[in-house]
């Protein structure tokens, strides 16, 4: 399995490299009003409004950092949805290109929470680090939940 790691709030992850689009540095995000915690904005991204989730806050972990006007992020474009729409994440900077074996993917622990288990779909050991592995599929399917729309 091709794996495209990155960082997002100081933690190591990885997915799929088939389910990241592009790398987006330095884009301005325009805040959303009344919008879920996760959700840190919107962006315009070659013509294209994407919106721009915290994948902690996602998974429960600590409080998502709404933008503010002018605010501005790195974030990891996922691929389209079925019907065309597209998430990204916000993440602090991205990583490298691993090749990892799928017998290598661990099981997450059993101590993680039930919204973690929700996007993260294991863990692999890469260069000696513990990398989550986020299922950007089950992300993609919660940006399309009901209390967006």
């Amino acid at each position: 399995m091709r794996l495209l790691s990155f960082r997002s709030r100081g933690e190591l992850y990885a997915t799929d490299v088939s389910c990241a689009a592009k790398f987006a540095r330095n884009i301005p995000i325009t805040p959303v009003a009344a919008a879920p915690g996760f959700v840190v904005g919107i962006a315009s991204i070659k013509g294209r409004v994407i919106t721009v989730l915290d994948l902690g806050a996602l998974m429960g972990v600590g409080g998502g950092d709404a933008a503010t006007p002018g605010s501005r992020v790195n974030a990891m474009v996922l691929s389209p949805s079925p019907d065309g729409d597209q998430t990204a994440l916000r993440i602090d900077g991205p990583g490298n290109l691993h090749e990892v074996d799928d017998g290598a993917i661990l099981p997450i622990p059993v101590s993680a929470g039930a919204s973690e288990r929700r996007y993260i779909k294991g863990v692999a050991e890469i260069g000696g680090l513990l990398y989550r592995i986020v299922d950007a599929r089950a992300v993609i399917r919660r940006d399309r939940a009901p209390e967006l729309e």
